[in-house]
């Protein structure tokens, strides 16, 4: 059997499947089921009952309901599963449940995925396979974001498992996972990371929805709801659109929007969505000042009221961290701030800093809205205090001093200003 599509609903008692009710020999290829598909034991999205034969380069996008023995795909399995995929729903009330098999007593699984949702009333349900008691499942994966707390089989009892695990959403989205699988025309496709599963490109209905109107913007407290259309590429035909929806959420502090996607559901192609669109609101930075009354320089010992100003967006929230003011890696002062805007007094005494330049800072740490954010001001200590002149002698206060004659500088040989508005001098170079 090659090249089928069924959609709609199947009902049954034993072995019922959206396709095939029971294989026991041949070969279904290329062939893919989108429906619901309801019975009692041995249900699969596409074979309830695979007995003999094969199945390849298949998929089915179901839910499946099943008193036991549900499969994504295959409820039963002792046949050969080569290049398939399942997607969508089980909901069982018994026993063994599998992403992609029910039950494998012989036969194998090679080169398979599965991303199916099972319900929580399942006792037995495992990522690829309920129950695995014999054969073999080789290079297939399953999504661990669908069903949390799962391994590949739920029951084992006999059979061999080789590079079989469960993988993130994100991993499950990148070719690299998928290493001796063959990517070509024939056999499996893949858009670029983050833009779907893996999806089978020997049936020629595929198609990638990629959203647009995503962007950016810094911070302002306005929440946002990002304006949004897609596009789609490959087989899509507009005559038959597939069913679902796709939003960007609201979003109003720093982070990330992705799209929010409803089921994307459709009986005529293997819908891919590109994940990689984003709207974002990146942090904003605080405004920050510092300022020193007197200004510098000032000879050691002076009091100095040191003034800081912080400032966020007006209108959105609070800043909600710490300000710290310190001289080079000494912290002279902390506050917590909870507030949209703070001023820091602070009187700060010289001698208990150092003779030269000190690089006065008050840094904020930045929080969850707002990134850290630095003022720095250089400030000059002086440790001369007395100038002697021929015919006077005068304290030194830092302040500008008006001179006609040549005077001596008491102290070390920092800067000092003898003649107003002229440039510092060296005091030694002021000695006459």
């Amino acid at each position: 059997m090659r090249g089928e599509l069924f959609s709609g609903g199947t009902i049954g008692g034993y072995n019922v499947g959206g396709l095939v009710g029971y294989q026991s020999g041949g070969n279904t290829q290329n062939c893919y089921t989108v429906g619901e598909v309801i019975g009692n034991e041995n249900i699969g999205g596409l074979t309830g009952n695979l007995n003999g034969g094969t199945i390849t380069k298949c998929y089915s996008n179901s839910y499946v309901t099943a008193f036991t023995l549900g499969g994504g795909l295959v409820g039963y399995n002792k046949g050969s599963i080569t290049s398939c995929y399942a997607i969508g729903n089980i909901e069982t009330w018994g026993i063994c449940a599998g992403g992609l098999v029910g039950v494998q007593e012989q036969g194998s699984i090679q080169n398979c995925f599965a991303s199916v949702k099972i319900d929580d009333l399942t006792a037995t349900k495992g990522g690829l396979v309920g129950r695995l008691a014999g054969g073999s499942v080789v290079s297939s994966f399953f999504d661990l974001s669908v069903n949390s707390g799962i391994n590949a089989a739920a029951e084992v009892s006999g059979g061999l498992t080789i590079y079989v695990s469960g993988k993130t959403t994100e991993e499950m989205m990148r070719r690299n996972t998928y290493s001796g699988w063959t990517f070509d025309t024939n056999n499996w496709g893949i858009y670029a990371d983050g833009c779907g599963y893996p999806y089978l490109a020997s049936i020629h209905n595929y198609t990638l929805v990629t959203p647009t109107g995503g962007g950016s913007k810094v911070y302002d407290g306005i929440e946002v709801t990002p304006s949004l259309d897609y596009t789609c590429s490959d087989y899509y035909d507009e005559s038959k659109p597939f069913t679902g929806s796709i939003s960007f959420p609201a979003i109003k502090n720093p982070g990330e929007s992705t799209p929010s996607i409803g089921t994307l559901y459709s009986p005529f192609y293997q819908v891919r969505l590109n994940h990689n669109v984003k709207y974002i609101i990146t942090k904003a930075t605080p405004e920050i000042t510092i300022s020193a009354t007197p200004a510098s320089p000032r000879v050691i010992g002076t009091e100095v009221a040191l003034i800081v100003t912080l400032k966020g967006v007006t209108g959105a929230e609070a800043l909600n961290g710490t300000l710290e003011i310190k001289n080079g890696t000494l912290t002279i002062a902390t506050y917590a701030v909870n507030t949209s805007s703070a001023t820091v007094n602070l009187n700060w005494n010289s001698a208990t800093q150092n003779i030269g330049i000190n690089s006065i800072t008050a840094v904020y740490s930045g929080d969850s809205n707002y990134n850290a954010a630095i003022a720095e001001l250089p400030y000059q200590i002086l440790d001369v205090t007395t100038i002697i002149f021929p015919n006077q002698t005068v304290e030194y206060s830092g302040d500008p001093v008006d001179v006609i004659e040549k005077a001596t500088a008491i102290g070390s040989s920092d800067y000092i200003s003898v003649l107003q508005g002229f440039p510092m001098l060296r005091a030694d170079s002021c000695a006459g």
